[in-house]
């Protein structure tokens, strides 16, 4: 859970270690994020809300003052990478899972400290019960949670860019290059 201080798995187990009260929650999987966000009364954010949040159209003055590098996780709050909303940690440190679907995956943003600094503005959708040592949440609470769109929480399917093996090749006899070439050249 990023942003709050919290008590739960971290890379894998039960308990924080020593001295680390003050970590996001980590290695969690989708499951275990919604179950404790639904038990202290909250849900976990849509993409849209979470990308809100984020500020992901300020990420280059964000990102250089984030977790980012794998340098390992930090304590919450510990860099200085604010979003325009005033959120901090939402880049690097600890991935965060939103509500979405992605096909049959679960949208995971904001990148881990581990990872590069892309990842702060790439959608990432991983299966749903990943525990992977960079996952994390933040939970959150609608004022009027009747009021959220029915879209906000419909899946979300990403589409990728053209494939380009895929595309049959434009073919121009050799002649015709040389000759539109040549005859540029001769107007410059």
């Amino acid at each position: 859970m990023t942003g709050l201080a919290g008590r739960g798995r971290q890379h894998g187990n039960w308990g924080l270690p020593r001295g680390q009260g003050d970590y996001p929650v980590t290695g969690v999987s989708w499951y275990e994020a919604l179950a404790y966000a639904e038990f202290v009364g909250k849900v976990l954010p849509t993409v849209h809300h979470w990308a809100n949040a984020a500020g992901l159209s300020a990420g280059e003055s964000i990102v250089p003052l984030s977790n980012f590098g794998g340098r390992g996780l930090s304590r919450t709050g510990a860099y200085r990478g604010m979003s325009p909303s005033g959120a901090y940690d939402m880049a690097g440190n600890a991935k965060e899972w939103c509500w979405n679907l992605s096909g049959s995956n679960r949208y995971i943003m904001g990148g881990a400290w581990s990872e590069p600094t892309y990842m702060f503005n790439t959608a990432d959708a991983q299966p749903a019960f990943d525990r992977s040592a960079g996952n994390g949440f933040r939970c959150t609470k609608y004022v009027a949670p009747e009021k959220v769109p029915k879209a906000a929480t419909d899946p979300i399917i990403l589409k990728y860019p053209r494939d380009y093996s895929k595309e049959k090749p434009v073919s121009m006899p050799f002649s015709m290059c040389t000759e539109g070439c040549t005859s540029m050249t001769r107007r410059l």
